[in-house]
């Protein structure tokens, strides 16, 4: 059993990928140009709540750029945020392709 390709469509169904067959949680948006972008399988429980986790990392990002009134700071701690997001979506992508890959060969 090979894995569902991932979104290779137009429209909503490019941003949002959902496939109840796919076992994993971050999907590479194309197969063979990784750098193009990862999104979340929303058929997968755990979507949601990864979601929404990223959406509440952003605030200790630019809390202290508006408190302190400096857009600079804002800036810095956006860039920094968006790095560590791409960096860990990137990796779980990459782990999650490994291991379900290596599960899908094992069966017979």
């Amino acid at each position: 059993m090979e894995l569902p390709q991932g979104p290779l469509h137009t429209g909503l169904r490019a941003v949002f990928y959902a496939c109840r067959e796919d076992p994993r949680l971050f999907v590479h948006k194309h197969r063979r140009w990784k750098w193009v972008g990862v999104t979340l399988n929303f058929a997968h429980p755990r979507s949601f709540w990864i979601l929404a986790v990223t959406l509440l990392s952003l605030l200790p990002a630019i809390l202290p750029g508006l408190w302190l009134d400096n857009v600079p700071v804002l800036l810095a701690g956006d860039a920094v945020w968006a790095v560590l997001l791409c960096w860990y979506y990137y990796r779980q992508a990459e782990l999650d392709l490994h291991r379900h890959t290596d599960k899908t060969n094992r069966q017979p």
